[in-house]
């Protein structure tokens, strides 16, 4: 399933809306189900790994396996809702660095280790 994320610098960790997660046959169970923290309180969330892959600059590339989180919420739960894919701090930003040229309106993504996989998005 592709879909579009949102790349959060201010988000601790990734999140999938619940609807692509039962989509994409990612076991939710009540030992995984845990208190979240967000802008607007608490709500309960499931806390999954799940394997990424991001088209940068044209190509595919891995990222690896993530940890996340699957708000058990409303707007979570419905595909018509528009909650996007997120990518946080934990678990997308400490394997690569972003920079962000707002005057050009392109990001920059380069893995954390140093490896040149940068690719320019607008």
């Amino acid at each position: 399933m592709q879909a579009k994320s949102v790349m959060d610098t201010g988000a601790n960790v990734s999140a999938v809306p619940m609807w692509a997660a039962r989509r994409l046959g990612i076991a939710l169970n009540k030992e995984s189900k845990q208190e979240a923290f967000g802008a607007s309180g608490t709500f309960e969330a499931y806390r999954v790994k799940i394997s990424v892959e991001a088209k940068l600059g044209g190509r595919w590339v891995d990222i690896g396996t993530v940890a996340a989180l699957v708000p058990d919420t409303g707007p979570s739960r419905d595909p018509a809702s528009r909650v996007p894919f997120l990518l946080g701090r934990i678990g997308f930003f400490d394997k690569y660095s972003a920079c962000f040229e707002e005057t050009k309106k392109v990001a920059w993504l380069r893995r954390v280790d140093g490896n040149p996989v940068a690719a320019a998005a607008r």
